[in-house]
């Protein structure tokens, strides 16, 4: 394994005891109650991991251990997703945010939403894919046209993290198609902007208390000072996000399947079959020593993705590796861990059966696992 430094083990040794002690009681109840958990991410703001790897001016508590450290952050989302993937993925979902608008963001739009956002005190959504454009965003339909000092946007976004209660949005949106993906801008848009429409939550199957959902925009009027870098660049920002989340989305399947190993291996121990702990038995063994084996391998790849994004070098590749790696073993192995427990793995009221629901999306959000294969394939095949 990586050796980590005396500054990320005492990240990952904090966050670990904050999220075992606060956040693993409440994992049941935000599934159960399927509502966003606003006090309690405000709770894991003030601890200081959504600004891990921002300026100083920005940053919270552990924040100063932190600073340009994605390593650090990556363990961070790893411990909390341990507890509860949901509120990993929300962690996720506020950090994308929060390193678009440092690394694009305008200073009037800087001082207006990173306080609240690294607080955890509002949320916004990224609103990047829509109806006929999840993979291939260059098939974007929502448009912006400039009219003086504004933007005008129309079009819809959907599936769009946190847009039933996000107070802003970035917007991926097209100026010129003709240009392609050169032609794209991302705007900030506030919710309470007139021709701004929120649709109702989605019903889904795991990640819950984390809502999704759908946003349109009619003849909005957005500020210019609301673009984030410069016109053209939209399409560059979202995938610069886009792999930053990755290497998220690796440390959310990780804590997943750390998760269900721990369950597995304690139901193992203690369930007592034919006169011996199912722990002798060596179908249950051979599982067990998969599921650790691939948890070692994926802190690997992830880690890996994350010092190479420190080095301040593209990290699509190792971001790419990392995530298809780790979700696909995180659907494995919440698998698994069900097998093993039997018929309580099927039952709600046991963890297992809530990571299992949990880990598919890892598959799905952020670029399917089958985008991921495409993005390595390309670098394989442009190698020397």
């Amino acid at each position: 394994m990586i050796d980590l430094t005396d500054e990320q083990r005492a990240i990952r040794d904090e966050v670990r005891t904050f999220a075992r002690r606060e956040l693993a009681p409440l994992a049941s109840q935000i599934d159960e109650q399927d509502v966003f958990p606003a006090e309690v991410v405000q709770r894991i703001g003030r601890l200081g991991v959504l600004g891990l790897e921002l300026p100083a001016e920005w940053r919270l508590g552990l924040g100063n251990l932190g600073y340009g450290d994605p390593i650090g952050a990556t363990i961070a989302c790893e411990e909390i997703s341990w507890a509860s993937a949901a509120l990993g993925n929300i962690v996720s979902a506020m950090r994308i945010t929060a390193f678009a608008l440092d690394r694009f963001g305008g200073d009037a739009v800087k001082r207006q939403w990173l306080p609240q956002l690294l607080g955890g005190d509002c949320t916004i959504g990224f609103a990047v894919t829509e109806p006929e454009a999840g993979s291939d965003l260059a098939s974007l339909a929502t448009m912006a046209r400039r009219e003086g000092d504004y933007y005008v946007l129309d079009g819809a976004k959907w599936p769009i993290t946190f847009a039933p209660i996000a107070d802003a949005f970035m917007v991926l949106c097209t100026l010129d198609r003709s240009l392609g993906t050169r032609g794209m801008a991302v705007l900030m848009v506030e919710r309470d902007r007139p021709g701004v429409t929120i649709g109702p939550p989605e019903r889904k199957l795991g990640q819950l208390g984390n809502p999704l959902g759908g946003v349109t925009f009619d003849g909005v009027r957005v500020p210019r000072e609301n673009l984030l870098g410069d016109e053209g660049q939209g399409f560059k920002i979202a995938m610069a996000s886009l792999d930053v989340t990755r290497i998220d989305v690796a440390s959310i399947a990780l804590g997943l399947s750390r998760a269900a190993l721990d369950a597995a291996r304690a139901h193992a121990l203690g369930r007592i079959q034919f006169g011996k702990p199912l722990a002798d038995l060596q179908a249950v063994q051979f599982m067990l020593a998969e599921m650790a084996t691939d948890i070692e391998a994926g802190q690997w790849l992830t880690w890996r993705a994350a010092t190479v994004r420190g080095q301040g070098v593209r990290f699509t590749r190792e971001a790419a590796m990392a995530k298809v790696f780790c979700s696909d073993n995180c659907m494995k192995h919440t698998t698994n861990a069900i097998q093993i427990l039997g018929g309580r793995g099927y039952l709600k009221g046991y963890d297992v059966e809530r990571y299992f629901r949990d880990a598919k999306v890892t598959q799905i959000y952020d670029g399917a696992s089958e985008i991921q294969k495409v993005v390595i394939a390309r670098h394989v095949l442009a190698e020397d």
